[in-house]
């Protein structure tokens, strides 16, 4: 959290256009920066996100590779591909959060992860089929208890459970040749 200093104006600004608010969460997509404040309100980003969800409140932010922005609210998530002109919504019902790379979207609900991503050529969405747009259920992911955290990458993903362990998915070559570095 940090207290800043947003200018909303175009071009040049007199000081009685700066707004000072605090900053929770910040995404930067195509040298566009993305701001939420304290009160789930997306203050930083060009008017059309800005007006788009004006009336709803923000709980996540993130970005998916370099042209896509995800808005995670109450009800629903919203994707935002550059250059921000138009949103779709990706998902409706109660996302609790998000966790995406280039490729993948993980959405975490209530009954489990659920799943969207441009191609499974690893085994990299948790599920055995190919995928389109529309997220689905993460079977494979879903079948393990006790997963605290998520990490998501191009290729592969990691979670950690509850007892400290870890399970690892999708390409490992990656893996195998930093070990063959390593001995």
């Amino acid at each position: 959290m940090a207290n800043v200093r947003l200018h909303r104006a175009e071009g040049w600004f007199s000081p009685s256009e700066v707004i000072f608010e605090t900053i929770t969460q910040v995404v930067c997509l195509c040298k566009i920066f993305f701001a939420v404040n304290s009160h789930g309100k997306l203050v930083l980003g060009p008017s059309f996100a800005i007006d788009h969800v004006k009336d709803e409140k923000i709980k996540q932010i993130a970005a998916r590779g370099r042209e896509t922005i995800l808005l995670v609210t109450e009800e629903r998530v919203i994707c935002m591909i550059s250059p921000f002109e138009r949103a779709t919504t990706l998902f409706i019902g109660n996302a609790l959060k998000i966790r995406c790379s280039a490729r993948i979207i993980f959405i975490q609900t209530k009954e489990g992860y659920k799943v969207t991503c441009r191609s499974n050529d690893w085994g990299e969405c948790a599920t055995n089929k190919q995928l389109g747009l529309d997220p689905v259920d993460a079977t494979h992911l879903n079948r393990h208890v006790g997963i605290q955290e998520l990490s998501v990458g191009a290729y592969h993903c990691y979670a950690k459970l509850s007892d400290d362990s870890f399970i690892g998915w999708g390409c490992n070559t990656v893996r195998v040749h930093l070990l063959s570095l390593i001995v």
